[in-house]
């Protein structure tokens, strides 16, 4: 039943708790005014593309350091009734020209993210009978024309941006030992970070979600890892690849993707990795000293693979 009325609540506009602010110099500063009221938050179609399923929103919208609070930044939508442009509700749902009490969003890319994370989170506590979330420290930009709110858009999202994948890797080792260890080999063997993971794990990786969790602070079930025979992986691969970190790195990547085909789930880490040492010796660096295409790497992987598991083939 709540999931049929949380459908209905999508398919229509629905007004949203917000707690609009605004700024009021006095002789000392400034007096900041907030104001309650029940407003249709939209966007502009066509313009962002936001997720439509941001399951990082949600779950960034409930840890205890988000700054929930910041200033977040809209319109009137009266500005694009006039010019005839198309805006939607943050479930796609398109406003009519004229209708009243409509907020469009303008700010950040992580603003919009939040507020439409609170938004989905408003529509299923209301599908619940539970208390909607006031979206806070609204702040209504004036803008003259189009033309300038496309400017002051354009601006405030010219450097936002993702994290980068080593961002995430340098906070991750500040809250997870086992990290930190694969951040170090990694700086002292000056190969990349899934480099690391992938030798001294057997092959596995880390995926782009549990890089979020651990970024978060949270504890995540890790691959098993050796440290010390990874390191004597990433140096018979080395070896391999003349130093190059370029060809290191792409050599790893298309060994264990080979590899990862062939090995059997009941091999234990320490058979594993003993098998890739055994692979690896059976290549010499003349195998990769002319930019091999992966195509040819793969053929060298699963030839060397057949020499060391195909005992008629050794004879």
């Amino acid at each position: 039943m709540k999931k049929s009325i949380l459908n209905e609540l999508k398919a229509s506009l629905h007004k949203m708790p917000v707690e609009i602010c605004t700024k009021e110099a006095t002789a000392g500063g400034y007096f900041v005014k907030t104001e309650r009221k029940e407003m249709i938050i939209a966007k502009i179609a066509n313009l962002t593309s936001l997720p439509k399923k941001d399951k990082l929103a949600q779950e960034v919208l409930t840890e205890e350091f988000l700054e929930k609070d910041d200033p977040k930044h809209f319109c009137k939508a009266k500005l694009f009734y006039s010019e005839g442009i198309e805006l939607i509700d943050l479930n796609g749902n398109p406003i009519p020209k004229d209708t009243p009490d409509v907020l469009v969003m303008v700010g950040s890319i992580k603003e919009q993210r939040i507020i439409k994370a609170i938004h989905a989170q408003n529509l299923t506590s209301i599908a619940k009978g539970d208390e909607q979330e006031i979206i806070t420290n609204v702040v209504i930009k004036e803008f003259t024309s189009v033309k300038e709110c496309a400017r002051y858009m354009g601006v405030n999202n010219l450097l936002d941006r993702t994290m980068k994948a080593s961002e995430k890797v340098t906070l991750a080792s500040k809250q997870n030992e086992v990290i930190e260890e694969i951040t170090k080999i990694s700086e002292n063997e000056e190969v990349s970070t899934n480099t690391v993971i992938k030798t001294c794990s057997g092959g596995y990786t880390i995926t782009t979600g549990q890089w979020n969790d651990l970024v978060r602070g949270k504890q995540i079930e890790l691959p098993e890892i050796d440290l010390e025979t990874g390191k004597k992986i990433i140096s018979r691969m080395k070896e391999l690849c003349n130093k190059e970190k370029g060809r290191m790195n792409k050599f790893c990547n298309i060994f264990y993707r080979t590899s990862n085909t062939k090995f059997e789930e009941t091999l234990s880490l320490d058979e594993r990795q003993q098998t890739t040492l055994n692979i690896l010796g059976k290549l010499s660096p003349t195998d990769l000293t002319d930019e091999p295409e992966t195509n040819d790497i793969k053929t060298l992987v699963e030839m060397a693979w057949e020499e060391i598991t195909n005992p008629a083939r050794q004879e």
